[in-house]
C-alpha cells in the first residue's frame, strides 16, 4: 500500500496540514508486546507519496501548520470605536486590541475598564475556597465566649467567609489601558473580554457599615458622607484600617481627605482586635479585597 493510497482513504490532506512534516511510526512485535522499530519523516513537496509503499505496522502522524495569524478570539465592549469580537494572532497585546477598535471614545472612562480572562476565574475560585477555609478553620478554635465584641466579630468573620464562597468568579486582572509598557506586555488568549464603560455615576460601600450600599457619586463628598449614606459604620467597624478600592483594581488607604473616583468601593473591615490570637487581620483583609474586587467587576460594567 502506497501513502497516497492510504492518505486518500482518510480523505486527503486538509489545506493547514504540514506536509513537509508527514511522520511514519513503524511499529513491531518483540516478546508479546507491540515497540518501536523506526520512526520516518518525509517531506511530501519534494517526495511523491505515491513512491512510499508501506508493508506491516504503522501509525502516520500528519501535523497542522504551525499557526501564528489565528489563535483564539476575544471580546471588546463598551467605549471603544468598533467593539465586536477580533481575531488575535499569537503576539497580539491588549494595546494591539485597542488600536485596532480606533481606539476609546469621547466618554470612555479608562480607569474604570474591565479586564477578564477564563483561565483566571479557576486560580480565584480555589482562592476564594482556601480563604474562606482559613477563616472559618481559625474561628472554630475560640471557645464561646459571653463577651459580646467576640461573638459580634465571630459572626462577622464567618459572614465574610460564607459571602465569598458564594460570590461569583469574574476572573478579572488589574489594568491600565490608557498607558502601554513595551517592557510588559499583556498578551491576549482566546476567551478574554475587555469592557471599557462610560463614566459611573455611584461609589460602593461594602463591609462593617449598617447596610452595603450603591451610592451617587459627587466630586464633593468625602469617604465620611458615603459611610452616612451606608448607615454609617456597626459597633466592630475599623475606621483605621478603611481603604478604597479604586476602579482599576488597586487600592489605597482611606480617610475624610482622599479623592473617591466615581465606580470605587469603600471597605470598612471589622475589628479583629479580640481575635488577635487567631492572626485574623491579614486574612480578613485579602477575603474582603477578594469580595470587593467582584463587587467592583460587576458593578463597573452595567
Amino acid at each position: 500500500m502506497t501513502l497516497r493510497k492510504i492518505l486518500a482513504a482518510a480523505g486527503g490532506l486538509t489545506e493547514n496540514a504540514d506536509i513537509t512534516n508527514i511522520t511514519l511510526i513503524k511499529e513491531k512485535i518483540a516478546d508479546g508486546k507491540i515497540v518501536l522499530d523506526q520512526i520516518i519523516s518525509f517531506d511530501l513537496s519534494k517526495t511523491d507519496a505515491s513512491t512510499i509503499n508501506l508493508l506491516g505496522r504503522y501509525s502516520i502522524d500528519v501535523t497542522p501548520l504551525i499557526n501564528d495569524i489565528s489563535t483564539g478570539l476575544v471580546m471588546l465592549e463598551g467605549e471603544v470605536q468598533r467593539p465586536g469580537e477580533y481575531l488575535i494572532s499569537r503576539d497580539d497585546t491588549l494595546h494591539d486590541l485597542i488600536n485596532r477598535a480606533g481606539g476609546l471614545t469621547d466618554v470612555a472612562y479608562p480607569l474604570g475598564a474591565v479586564f477578564t480572562r477564563e483561565s483566571l476565574k479557576s486560580q480565584q475560585r480555589d482562592s476564594n475556597a482556601i480563604l474562606a477555609r482559613q477563616l472559618e478553620q481559625a474561628v472554630v478554635q475560640v471557645a464561646q465566649s459571653n463577651n459580646q465584641d467576640v461573638n459580634e466579630q465571630i459572626q462577622a468573620v464567618l459572614g465574610y467567609a460564607r459571602q465569598l464562597r458564594l460570590q461569583d468568579v469574574t476572573g478579572r486582572m488589574s489594568i491600565n489601558v490608557v498607558l502601554e509598557d513595551d517592557s510588559s506586555p499583556i498578551y491576549l488568549q482566546s476567551g478574554d473580554v475587555l469592557k471599557i464603560p462610560k463614566r459611573p455615576s455611584h461609589v460602593t460601600v461594602i463591609g462593617s457599615v449598617q447596610k452595603d450600599a450603591v451610592v451617587s457619586y459627587s466630586p464633593d463628598k468625602r469617604v465620611s458622607d458615603y459611610l452616612s449614606s451606608a448607615g454609617g459604620l456597626n459597633r466592630i467597624a475599623d475606621l483605621k484600617q478603611t481603604y478604597i478600592l479604586l476602579p482599576n483594581g488597586e487600592s489605597i488607604t482611606a480617610n475624610n481627605e482622599s479623592i473617591v473616583p466615581p465606580g470605587a468601593v469603600i471597605v470598612v473591615p471589622p475589628k479583629t482586635d479580640r481575635l488577635t490570637v487567631l492572626g485574623l487581620t491579614d486574612l480578613v483583609s485579602r477575603v474582603l479585597g477578594n469580595i470587593a474586587t467582584s463587587v467592583l467587576a460587576i458593578n463597573n460594567v452595567r
